[in-house]
């Protein structure tokens, strides 16, 4: 992950998400991902990037923009607390 210089144990594509962007007059894609680091892991910021924070779910709901990011959020929630997700999905 280059904006954050983490390396995920493991990762999970939550979702993909299309907005139109004025400027260019184009349609974009962005994907969603929910990523499992090391508790003790050290961010690296990218040079795109001033600062980070780690946030609870709600403080983070305080910051979003848009109304699908609260969706999105609960989505990844949901999939990372199944007991069998990563049996399920062989992501390492």
């Amino acid at each position: 992950f280059e904006e954050t210089g983490l390396k995920p144990e493991k990762l999970l594509s939550v979702t993909m998400h299309s907005f139109y962007l004025v400027p260019k007059a184009s349609v974009q894609l962005a994907a969603v991902f929910a990523a499992i680091v090391a508790p003790d892991a050290a961010i690296v910021l990218g040079e795109e990037h001033r600062r980070h924070a780690w946030l609870t779910p709600s403080q983070a709901r305080r910051r979003f923009a848009w109304p699908h990011e609260g969706r999105v959020l609960d989505d990844a929630r949901k999939l990372l607390a199944q007991p069998n997700l990563w049996d399920v999905l062989d992501c390492t």
